[in-house]
């Protein structure tokens, strides 16, 4: 439930910064400020991919290695 507050309320920030940096700009520079940060989101979720991905495997292969190690072969608990 909170992390749909916080994507809505990033969402509306979005919303509201879009809005008025048309009408705080000039034309040319708000096109080259927003074709920059359209490029960089789009480089940055092509990275995201490739770092996450492997970050979040890691994660679960060492949680998974932890709970084999506090366990016996029967699942009681060694200490």
């Amino acid at each position: 439930m909170l992390s749909m507050v916080g994507k809505s309320f990033a969402c509306m920030a979005f919303a509201v910064v879009y809005v008025y940096g048309s009408e705080f700009f000039p034309t040319q520079l708000r096109n080259i400020l927003l074709g920059t940060a359209k490029t960089s989101s789009r480089v940055s979720s092509v990275v995201a991919s490739y770092v996450g991905g492997p970050l979040v495997s890691y994660a679960v292969l060492v949680h998974a290695v932890k709970e084999f190690r506090g366990r016996d072969v029967t699942g009681l608990e060694l200490g």
